[in-house]
């Protein structure tokens, strides 16, 4: 589904992909692809943190063939151990600076309003449909999850945090109807 989802966008601007189920053999060229990575250490405190003391080990195991795949292939690195997320930003960019330049890019604020709702929308989409989480009962009015702010400032990283009832209902209106309380 994710290769589906994919190709299903349009073929600019640039799209940038992430997440745990895209695997080193998705990434093709390899040229355009970048995995950032902790060091183990790094990733069992993470998962200390966020599981309040307790590892899901399964997530380490799930690691160690990506990292052997990447080993196999052309695929950039990123180690993010003591990287901030600016400096992690950087590197990102770095690394796709060729690919980057020669576009096409979201210029405008109307086209990063866009792309922005594109991603919110497949936020929602992805709680509203049932056949995307077929084992699972969603409340969407109790769950709560992140989306970015539709103000589409190229400065602007806030994150906005609502339930999935209340960003379907924001995303019906015209852009930008999700918009961070500063704004």
């Amino acid at each position: 589904m994710i290769m589906e989802d994919l190709r299903s966008l349009p073929a600019g601007p640039l799209i940038v992909a992430e997440g745990g189920l895209i695997t080193p053999a998705m990434a093709r060229p390899e040229n355009q692809a970048v995995w950032l990575f902790p060091s183990r250490d790094v990733q069992v405190a993470r998962l200390r943190v966020r599981h309040r003391g307790e590892v899901p080990w399964s997530y380490l195991q799930a690691m160690e063939p990506t990292i052997e795949q990447l080993a196999e292939t052309g695929i950039a690195t990123i180690a993010v151990d003591h990287l901030s997320v600016e400096e992690a930003i950087a590197e990102i960019e770095r690394v796709f600076a060729p690919r980057i330049g020669k576009g096409p890019t979201a210029t405008t604020v109307e086209e990063r309003r866009s792309l922005i709702r594109q991603a919110n929308q497949a936020l929602v989409n992805q709680y509203a449909s049932p056949s995307s989480r077929p084992l699972t009962t969603v409340d969407p009015d109790s769950v709560i999850r992140t989306f970015d702010c539709e103000c589409a400032l190229p400065e602007c990283t806030a994150l906005v945090e609502l339930t999935i009832s209340d960003a379907a209902a924001a995303s019906a209106a015209p852009p930008p109807s999700i918009l961070a309380i500063e704004h």
